[in-house]
């Protein structure tokens, strides 16, 4: 699901299916509002899991309307688990995506989260330090469930396949499987794929 205005680049992806809400919609009873969202997610099975997107032309006005509908308590109220995921990214924005770390942790003073270090644009350092090394991770450190660094840095041919990929709006399974990719490329994202998958597995989510 995604709240992107327009449904962002998310939608291009065919093999999600992804479904957009416009959280600009004050239309509670149209589908694709956001209310109709969240009426969505407290309907689902149990063992259903649902991931909302969130980029950062809408981060702020869904913060907003979270909290000011109350959507976090009440899903929680219905036995629904809430995972909030931020990305922090190395090199000259690092800071300022520290700061919309600690605003959603803020605002949300009950919630679990999921960090991802993303060193593309360069290692993830704050004040020189790495990010489980900082204050600012011993302070909130008891509502991190957990850290996945991303990579590869922005340059080399590991770097070059994924960007590929992404420019596709292919899965790590599509680009894979493809036949208009080399050999060799598919061999890289393979690599790439099951790092991933082993570094969630040791975030258990």
């Amino acid at each position: 699901m995604s709240t992107e205005p327009c449904g962002g680049n998310l939608r291009r992806y065919e093999a999600f299916n992804t479904k957009w809400f416009d959280i600009y919609c004050e239309d509670s009873s149209n589908p694709k509002s956001i209310d109709s969202l969240f009426k969505q997610i407290l309907q689902m099975d149990d063992d259903a899991e649902v991931i909302v997107d969130c980029g950062s032309t809408s981060y702020l006005s869904i913060c907003q309307v979270l909290k000011a509908k109350g959507f976090m308590d009440e899903a929680q109220s219905f036995g629904k688990r809430i995972l909030l995921h931020s990305i922090i990214v190395g090199g000259a924005s690092c800071i300022e995506a520290l700061n919309s770390y600690k605003s959603l942790l803020d605002n949300f003073p009950d919630s679990r989260t999921i960090v991802w270090l993303n060193k593309y644009f360069g290692e993830v350092r704050i004040d020189g330090q790495k990010f489980e090394d900082t204050k600012f991770y011993a302070h909130y450190s008891d509502r991190i469930d957990g850290i996945i660094p991303l990579g590869p840095e922005k340059d080399g041919p590991m770097a070059y396949d994924i960007n590929r990929m992404l420019c596709d709006y292919l899965t790590y399974q599509e680009a894979i499987t493809t036949s208009d990719y080399y050999v060799i490329t598919k061999s890289r994202l393979n690599m790439a794929w099951r790092d991933l998958n082993a570094k969630l597995d040791q975030a258990n989510l």
